[in-house]
């Protein structure tokens, strides 16, 4: 999953917010589209875990 920031915003936000500010929004971003869409398209969590680093690590499961 690819997430779109317009060049004008992603200026305006490096001069405003910190570079690690937008990683975690940009982490949560992605966790929130990935727990919404998943089971939209036939995926169970099977595993989540947030790692040391702040890392979230989510397995995913899809029966077919």
């Amino acid at each position: 999953m690819k997430c779109l920031i317009s060049p004008k915003l992603k200026q305006y936000d490096h001069r405003k917010y910190s570079q690690q500010w937008l990683n975690q929004l940009t982490q949560r971003y992605a966790y929130h589209a990935l727990m919404t869409q998943a089971p939209l398209q036939g995926f169970t969590v099977e595993q989540e875990e947030t790692l040391e680093d702040g890392t979230i690590r989510v397995v995913l499961a899809k029966w077919v």
